[in-house]
């Protein structure tokens, strides 16, 4: 019996957190950590001679359905409106380098890699501890 209760209670903590979605670091991380985040491989790829577009793509919505996650989480400092504001613009930014892989432009994927680096300055003083 007390194997059973075990079990279940594995299971409901596994879906909880399958229902909250990734935390803020679990999307920090997986988008942006140097060389193997999703923003660096999709740079990198497409600066490459023969870029692998479809990959690329693969890539780049991948990424936008992250970013409409961060959302989700409720910000470590700052107000709740100011968090969805950075988000929305997150996001935003995240759309437009989808755009430019389906349209298979490197020169356009590189710049709005940069905006997006300058992003990152204006949500972090607002909500990182």
């Amino acid at each position: 019996m007390a194997s059973k209760s075990l079990a279940a209670l594995t299971i409901l903590f596994g879906l909880t957190g399958l229902i909250a979605g990734p935390s803020i670091d679990e999307i920090m991380v997986k988008a942006h950590k140097a060389r193997t985040g999703l923003r660096d491989q999709i740079k990198n790829a497409a600066a490459m001679p023969n870029p692998d577009w479809a990959e690329i793509q693969k890539k780049t919505k991948e990424f936008v359905e992250l970013a409409k996650e961060l959302v989700k989480n409720d910000p470590p400092m700052g107000s709740k409106e100011s968090w969805e504001k950075h988000c929305a613009e997150y996001v935003e930014i995240i759309k437009v380098l989808d755009e430019a892989a389906a349209k298979k432009d490197a020169k356009a994927i590189a710049e709005v890699n940069k905006k997006l680096g300058a992003s990152c300055k204006g949500c972090h003083d607002a909500h990182q501890p």
